[in-house]
């Protein structure tokens, strides 16, 4: 939330992010991304009710909206040229299981999508071509599975839903 702030005077790439938790977690990617000391980054979880969204968007070289909606994103009037939508992620319904230790490819081990998020990350691609970026894709194996860990073993998410440190860098 300590980002939820207009753009400095910089000549840094301005990068709003807007949505929820998931785009809260797209924030925490960035920062642990290589670019960062390049980025001016704003954040926005309530587009329809903020002040200064009109302005912010105008400003912002690119915009991240996390699962946006076609619809949403032609309301609130957001240039699509600057804009990409960030997909989805789902690490399974619960990490619990994954928390027994000793287990013989205790790393490696990976696990099914929530119920309805292969889907919904199918429909998300298809309405936004290009612009989405899919989150799942390039984590899935051939069944579909993603993995539970990083490679230096450690949890991708605490909760299934969203990123650890650890994962934001992965």
């Amino acid at each position: 939330f300590q980002y939820d702030k207009s753009f400095p005077e910089t000549d840094k790439v301005k990068v709003l992010v807007i949505g929820n938790s998931f785009a809260r977690d797209w924030v925490n990617v960035l920062l642990a991304s290589e670019h960062v000391d390049r980025l001016a980054i704003s954040y926005i979880e309530h587009p329809f009710e903020h002040v200064e969204l009109q302005a912010r968007s105008a400003k912002a070289d690119r915009i991240y909206y996390s699962e946006a909606g076609v619809e949403d994103v032609a309301k609130l009037g957001l240039p699509v040229e600057k804009l990409k939508v960030v997909g989805t992620k789902s690490f399974g319904v619960s990490i619990g299981r994954f928390y027994i230790h000793g287990r013989e490819g205790y790393c490696e081990q990976r696990t099914d999508l929530a119920p309805g998020t292969a889907l919904a990350n199918v429909k998300a691609r298809t309405a936004w071509g290009d612009r989405y970026l899919d989150l799942l894709a390039p984590l899935q194996d051939a069944s579909g599975q993603v993995p539970v860990f990083t490679s230096t073993c450690r949890f991708i998410s605490q909760d299934a839903r969203h990123l650890t440190r650890a994962g934001a860098q992965y």
